[in-house]
């Protein structure tokens, strides 16, 4: 899912719509290419540590990345932004969804991610194994 977010945005910054052609991003005053750019980056790498660990660490880089996005999407709410966050490349621009259904779909996605990746994560830890040495059964207390 992350590398499909990676180049829908990726396709965005080549074709700009949406956000992209606004120019400044509302939470870090910077150029949204630039910030879009930064982005891609970090999903690709957080879609590579993701695969290339154990199931426990992917899982909780990608909780940690979608809390990431949220609390972005919180302080661009916060700051009154209205407009597109561009999170889905030029997807919802193809498909030529409305700006509520671009933002549902995003915060869908954004949702899936979050949720998805938490609830896996305690179905894929492993139990430590108790040391016997410390252990406070009665058997070892005499």
């Amino acid at each position: 899912m992350l590398l499909v977010t990676a180049i829908a945005k990726a396709w965005s910054l080549a074709f700009p719509v949406g956000a992209v052609r606004l120019g400044t991003d509302p939470v870090f005053g910077v150029d949204f290419r630039k910030l879009l750019s930064g982005v891609i980056l970090l999903e690709i790498a957080v879609a590579v540590f993701a695969m290339s660990r154990p199931p426990v660490e992917g899982l909780f880089a990608v909780v940690w990345l979608s809390m990431l996005f949220g609390v972005y999407r919180l302080a661009a709410w916060q700051v009154g932004w209205k407009g597109t966050f561009g999170c889905l490349g030029a997807l919802p621009d193809l498909l030529r969804l409305s700006f509520a259904s671009q933002d549902s779909l995003a915060i869908g996605v954004l949702a899936f991610l979050f949720m998805g990746s938490v609830t896996l994560l305690p179905k894929n830890f492993t139990p430590a194994r108790p040391n016997p040495r410390f252990s406070l059964s009665p058997k070892t207390l005499h």
